[in-house]
């Protein structure tokens, strides 16, 4: 119901125009007190839930919006942007932070990322499973290296600040299962 009232507001504002018709044709047959007050009232309750919808912003939606952050420095080698999306308390494969930074940077100067598409049906804070397919380009020859294929297993942390990458896992590029970051890192393009 939460994901209804707030991440869907087109789904929400067909079923308010929908069920506002409805309760319009019914005055139009009964002309009484009672639904013309009903119309006037849903058309108010309507408004404030579609507003509602449009100020709230869900665990879900605040994790989305750091992914699609977090893919944007990617495709733009934008580590300011990057080191503001990791967590202070980052943890993963042994990697503090400054070492996905430093690492992130160092993939930025080879390689040239391209986001074709990302599936990221599994959200559930504060974890996301994600399936990532990109373009790899070398940055010395704009050449195509390889288009890939990695699924990634992420998880944030919620800060004053808004969501933040906390720790990321990959599971599976190009089909090769992968355990850790360093062992992606060292596959080569």
């Amino acid at each position: 119901m939460t994901s209804l009232l707030f991440e869907h507001f087109w789904l929400l504002l067909v079923l308010c125009v929908v069920t506002w018709a409805i309760l319009a044709a019914i005055y139009t047959q009964r002309r009484t007190v009672v639904w013309q007050r009903t119309v006037v009232i849903s058309l108010v309750a309507f408004a404030l839930l579609l507003t509602m919808n449009g100020l709230v912003t869900t665990d879900r939606e605040g994790i989305r919006q750091c992914i699609d952050q977090l893919v944007g420095a990617c495709e733009n080698a934008d580590m300011a942007a990057f080191r503001n999306l990791v967590a202070d308390d980052f943890d993963s494969d042994g990697m503090n932070k400054e070492a996905i930074v430093l690492a992130a940077n160092d993939t930025f100067k080879l390689y040239r990322i391209q986001l074709l598409a990302m599936s990221r049906s599994q959200i559930t804070p504060p974890a996301a499973e994600l399936t990532a397919f990109t373009k790899i380009f070398s940055r010395s020859s704009n050449d195509e290296l390889v288009p890939t294929k990695s699924t990634w297993e992420l998880t944030f942390a919620k800060t004053p600040t808004g969501w933040k990458l906390r720790s990321a896992t990959i599971k599976s590029l190009d089909g090769r299962s992968i355990s850790t970051l360093h062992e992606a890192a060292h596959l080569g393009f």
